[in-house]
């Protein structure tokens, strides 16, 4: 996968999804379903708005404390609605095989009615909210094409331009199998500057970040996955202190910097191929009138076809590898799911069984599957392990 940087502010590391009243813990895929939409959203509403200024510098003379940015929305603008197509989730890797369906269930069923809480630590003075709705609008055509509008309170919060920012490469996230792993990772990321080197947090704040907290063993493990996969390298202490009990967890920087190195810029269009499929080159034509019709700005009509063109070409040859499906199902054969109940129990909170070589929540068959497919539950299970 191509390497894709998120500029993540702290609001989404130190927050938690609401529905109603109770707090929602997603799963890892639906957890990445959320920070691709978020990347996409960003660079769609820049691309799109391309003669447009987004965000403008603010007078100097008018700051009164350091502490205000630097750089504020263009208060003129007021366009917060993009199109993203659904083969742009699977270039980043978060969905498999163009199937689009737990994607599409995340996106209209649930991230489509949550709130979300931020500033669960209580350490951003300029806060005037801290529970914001996220959608305002959202629709799937039959083409595979969403159009969102989040909400002025969302869209303003992720996009402006504080100094509580991190700058986050993408497969830090996707790497890793559960959604606790990866909201440890953003919240250490979000102090990887702090002098001190640790943070204290209480027990009701962890669990409201990343769900139930799992036993020292497991606690282990997520820290040696988070330090083996990703830029940051973290350990939890037991928690201490006499009223309030606090989990000490220390983080550094670690040498994983490859994962850092900027790729090359690449053209839009790559490069025009030697054959052309007709069919898919008058599709691809097509897209490009509807996207102009719908008041998309297109700079350059030609590179733009061109890179739907590749999409399709990218769409249509796309299949998924038999052979190590197989070899993924042959392991499982060999594999006792009862000797990972304990672990699974405390990484999903739920009762795991498997079915059809995917896990899934034995007393809520309602629920996605943890896993799609062999190869992902192999995958699951080997980092348990």
């Amino acid at each position: 996968m191509a390497e894709h940087e998120l500029f993540i502010p702290s609001a989404i590391s130190q927050g938690c999804f609401y529905k109603n009243d109770e707090i929602i813990i997603p799963e890892a895929n639906e957890f990445n379903y959320f920070i691709a939409l978020l990347y996409l959203y960003r660079k769609k509403l820049i691309d799109d708005n391309s003669g447009i200024k987004i965000f403008i510098e603010q007078d100097t003379k008018e700051l009164t404390s350091k502490k205000k940015p630097k750089q504020m929305l263009n208060p003129e603008f007021n366009n917060f609605t993009v199109q993203i197509e659904m083969i742009d989730f699977q270039e980043l890797g978060v969905v498999n095989n163009n199937t689009y369906t737990l994607l599409k269930t995340y996106l209209e069923d649930k991230l489509n009615i949550h709130h979300i809480k931020i500033d669960i630590l209580g350490t951003k003075k300029l806060v005037d909210k801290t529970r914001i709705k996220i959608v305002d609008n959202l629709t799937i055509d039959d083409d595979n094409i969403l159009e969102i509008t989040f909400t002025d309170e969302f869209v303003k919060m992720i996009l402006h331009c504080e100094k509580y920012w991190m700058n986050v490469n993408l497969e830090n996230i996707f790497d890793l199998t559960s959604h606790k792993a990866q909201k440890l990772y953003l919240l250490v990321k979000d102090y990887a500057g702090h002098q001190n080197g640790y943070i204290q947090v209480s027990k009701k704040q962890l669990e409201m970040i990343i769900g139930k907290i799992p036993q020292k063993a497991t606690r282990d493990n997520l820290c040696k996955t988070i330090t083996a996969k990703t830029d940051m390298e973290i350990s939890i202490g037991d928690p201490s202190g006499y009223k309030l009990k606090k989990y000490k967890i220390s983080f550094s920087e670690n040498g994983n910097v490859k994962r850092r190195t900027k790729s090359k810029q690449k053209s839009k269009s790559k490069s025009k191929p030697k054959e052309i499929d007709e069919n898919l080159f008058a599709e691809a034509k097509a897209k490009t009138e509807a996207s102009i019709k719908r008041g998309n700005i297109v700079d350059d009509k030609e590179d733009f076809t061109w890179g739907i063109y590749h999409k399709l070409v990218k769409k249509q040859k796309h299949q998924p590898n038999q052979k190590e499906l197989e070899e993924a199902k042959e392991k499982l054969n060999g594999i006792d799911i009862k000797g990972f109940q304990e672990v699974l129990k405390n990484e999903y909170g739920c009762f795991v069984g498997m079915k059809e070589y995917k896990l899934f929540d034995v007393f809520d068959t309602n629920k996605p599957p943890i896993t799609n497919n062999a190869l992902e539950t192999v995958k699951v299970l080997s980092a348990l392990e």
